[in-house]
């Protein structure tokens, strides 16, 4: 489910009611951090300017539909 949409093959984004039939806004993160952990892809030309690992240790930071921020362990 790529709620902001995706370019290929084109998704339109997803309204804001329609997020609920994935689960609750206070479950569904919009935003999360990222290191060349979580994107694996070495190809994509702003891999080299991530950290190695999380940021914040043992947890990335993400932000939820509802609006909260949590940091949720890495796996």
């Amino acid at each position: 489910m790529p709620p902001f949409g995706y370019p290929n093959p084109v998704q339109a984004p997803l309204k804001y009611s329609q997020l609920n039939q994935y689960g609750s806004s206070a479950e569904i993160f919009a935003i999360t951090d990222v290191d060349k952990i979580n994107v694996k892809d070495p190809t994509v030309s702003w891999w080299t300017d991530l950290p190695y690992r999380p940021a914040h240790g043992i947890v990335r930071n993400q932000l939820f539909f509802d609006w909260h921020v949590q940091g949720i362990k890495a796996d």
